[in-house]
């Protein structure tokens, strides 16, 4: 953070500078080409923030920091592809030969520019440990949503505690005191208790 804070005026100019003369070539590029390139400038973009928002922001919560974020982002724009026309290209130019492979590690590349954006975008530590440490895609639903599901259904079954809802009666035999969807579906399908008839009006005393 010390060098992003040192290079941020370097980095404001670079950026201008690169943005002025993308945009002088730009001129050049058909005008319907150029919108489509913009909207596709756009999805990407969109994924990215996606994928750190919905997918690795709940497991830096909970101390797993996804270890492969460039190889998710290029499956999530390569679907995209398949579904958008906007993204027609994102495939064929995703499936070319990419930069990384130059690297001669280019998965260590990959965490390490993983565990800084956990670190720029979360404020997590420097060093993997017990509380903050790796997870791959392939062990992300078991370790992260698994778990967020577990957590957010012990907070509400905590709250129907509060409220004496019974339990369901017929327990799963699986974990016969873990949260269940069945105690949910039971106190959200119960009717509404009809509301108590007002009294009826008194008369007046008659005067004597």
């Amino acid at each position: 953070r010390l060098l992003l804070r040192g290079c941020r005026e370097d980095a404001a100019l670079m950026e201008r500078g690169v943005a002025a003369a993308a945009a002088e070539r730009a001129q050049a590029v058909d005008y319907g080409l150029r919108i489509v390139a913009q909207e596709q400038v756009g999805l990407a973009y969109a994924g990215w923030d996606r994928l750190l928002t919905r997918v690795a922001l709940p497991a830096w919560r909970m101390g797993r920091w996804p270890s492969r974020l460039d190889a998710g982002v290029v499956a999530a724009l390569t679907e995209l592809s398949r579904r958008d026309r906007l993204a027609e290209g994102f495939a064929s130019r995703l499936g070319e030969r990419p930069a990384c492979d130059l690297l001669e590690e280019p998965g260590a590349v990959d965490e390490a520019t993983s565990l800084l954006a956990a670190r720029l975008f979360h404020g997590g530590p420097a060093e993997q440990g017990p509380d903050w440490a790796p997870v791959d895609w392939q062990a992300y639903p078991e370790e992260v949503v698994d778990r967020k599901w577990r957590t957010d259904a012990a907070r509400l079954h905590r709250v129907l505690d509060a409220l004496g809802v019974p339990h369901c009666p017929t327990p799963p035999a699986i974990d016969p005191h873990g949260p269940t969807l069945a105690r949910v579906l039971d106190h959200l399908s119960v009717p509404p208790r009809p509301a108590a008839a007002p009294p009826p009006p008194t008369r007046p005393p008659t005067a004597a």
